[in-house]
């Protein structure tokens, strides 16, 4: 496992840097889950990079949906502990916004933000 700060700190950056230490157990979380993934479908895990939402796994064998299965779960997550609460588009893109409730709102920022960047890099 190798640890990339650069993209830890521009995840902070870009998620919410007011929750510097909520963002960060949360993409532990996810390294969790996408470690657990590979273990039910049965992947074997050759190399884990933990870099915030730049996180990436290299698997033998190519299975394009595996990591797609940690930013959707932690959506989820992010959805049921909401309890029907309204965001704002505005308030939830912004990284310098304040919240009554962070937990939900840096789960759904950063299975967002995870599906985005899998999506942009392609992977």
């Amino acid at each position: 496992m190798f640890l990339d700060f650069i993209g830890i700190f521009l995840t902070t950056l870009i998620v919410s840097p007011k929750y510097f230490a909520q963002v960060i157990l949360v993409c532990f979380f996810a390294n969790i889950i996408d470690i657990l993934v590979a273990i039910v479908f049965n992947s074997q895990v050759t190399e884990v990079i933990s870099g915030g939402i730049f996180s990436s796994i290299n698997y033998l064998g190519s299975n394009i949906v595996l990591p797609y299965f940690s930013p959707l779960i932690l959506i989820l997550i992010g959805l049921g502990l909401k309890n029907g609460d309204s965001i704002s588009f505005w308030r939830f893109i912004n990284p310098f916004a304040k919240y009554k409730r962070p937990w939900p709102l840096i789960f759904l920022k950063v299975g967002v933000a995870r599906i985005l960047v899998l999506y942009i890099l392609g992977k």
